[in-house]
């Protein structure tokens, strides 16, 4: 695999992260509801195929 491949999927998990933990905080404070439990699960998927594709 080549460097910058490696990269970029690195900058795509740590996007994820940050919004992932923006959606956290919010449950934190009190406020979620399905749509934000749905965007929780995306990001965990996506974080899940982009970890494995820098394997």
């Amino acid at each position: 695999m080549n460097s910058g491949k490696y990269v970029e999927s690195i900058e795509k998990i740590e996007l994820l992260l940050k919004s992932l933990r923006s959606v956290l905080n919010g449950i934190k404070n009190g406020a979620v509801n399905q749509k934000d439990i749905d965007n929780i699960k995306e990001s965990l998927f996506a974080i899940k195929a982009n970890a494995r594709s820098c394997l």
